[in-house]
């Protein structure tokens, strides 16, 4: 994936981050904010957000719905950026394995942004994702 691409969808999600008041719902709810940026088949982008509860409405499905809205066909890539509630880092984020299952079947075979290592984005396919099939 091109370099350029994913730098952009980290930006969009810090700059949704950025807009949010994270002290607020940090202190509120005592949980991570996770946003996510879906990049569909055309380069557009399309973000989601969720405050940290298990089995809710994650960023990735909100930005999916998102992406239907504006009759989005094909998802290219995924990229989630979360800020723990306890720690002052972000973090790039894997996508848990509701979502993973939920993009197989779908049929959309996304790319997905898993961390930053020395500069470098770790990409990887969701067959790479996805458990062992026997």
């Amino acid at each position: 994936m091109d370099k350029k691409i994913i730098d952009e969808m980290y930006e969009l999600a810090l700059n949704t981050l950025n807009s949010i008041d994270l002290t607020y719902l940090m202190t509120k709810f005592k949980r991570s904010v996770v946003v996510t940026v879906l990049l569909d088949d055309k380069d557009e982008m399309f973000t989601g957000l969720n405050i940290g509860w298990w089995h809710s409405t994650c960023s990735e499905h909100t930005a999916l719905s998102n992406f239907f809205l504006k009759n989005g066909r094909d998802v290219k890539a995924i990229l989630s950026l979360k800020k723990h509630h306890t720690r002052p880092e972000l973090i790039l984020a894997s996508p848990c394995g509701i979502c993973r299952q939920m993009f197989a079947e779908m049929k959309f075979n996304p790319m997905f942004v898993v961390d930053k290592i020395n500069d470098e984005y770790v990409v990887k396919s969701l067959d790479e994702l996805l458990p062992f099939e026997s």
